[in-house]
């Protein structure tokens, strides 16, 4: 992966080191798709309305190609809902995430600010405010959805620092300042390190 970024922006397939640095700090409306600058890009499907609107494009969400026919993308949440386990309330803080994901009363609330709603009643209660934008995520987690052989992934405890540390260690490759094989060997260990 190292690798291959590197060939990308040595051939001006991808963007050059200094604006894949740059994109880290940018809000999505001002980053390469935000703005209309990249053709493709991977990115959550949470973030098309954003792109949409600010690069005034129309967009379309593909599948991540693949050789085996395995699919090549799985649903994730974008955010979940957390109680502190040393709370004098559980019964309570349950009772809450329970309404907030749940409920069709609590519904518009969230909308897809949460992304899209896992409870079918949920999603039926505010599927007929979604504009057209929306309704393409919807109908793509559909199809992801779908999938037979979808993986149900679950990031283990530390492994929410994989990205991060892909992203730093991408951009010392990208500078020269580390081989796509060092960068490799070192993304292991901290992900190692991460995950005991």
């Amino acid at each position: 992966m190292f690798d291959l970024n590197k060939r990308l922006i040595e051939t001006g397939a991808g963007p050059s080191a200094e604006q894949s640095a740059e994109e880290e700090s940018l809000a999505l409306e001002a980053r390469l798709m935000g703005t209309g600058k990249v053709a493709m890009s991977f990115e959550p499907i949470n973030f098309l309305p954003i792109y949409t609107q600010s690069s005034g494009d129309e967009f379309v969400i593909l599948d991540v190609p693949n050789e085996g026919g395995e699919p090549g993308l799985w649903p994730q949440p974008t955010v979940l809902y957390a109680g502190y386990g040393g709370t004098e309330h559980p019964e309570e803080v349950a009772l809450l995430i329970d309404w907030l994901l749940n409920s069709e009363e609590a519904a518009p609330l969230n909308k897809l600010t949460l992304g899209i709603p896992a409870n079918p009643d949920v999603l039926s209660a505010v599927q007929p405010e979604f504009t057209e934008v929306e309704q393409v995520q919807s109908d793509f987690l559909d199809k992801v959805l779908a999938q037979e052989g979808a993986p149900n992934v679950q990031t283990p405890v530390g492994g929410t620092a994989a990205q991060a540390i892909v992203v730093r260690l991408g951009t010392e490759v990208a500078f020269e300042r580390m081989t796509a094989d060092e960068a490799a060997e070192q993304f292991v260990s901290e992900l190692e390190a991460e995950l005991s």
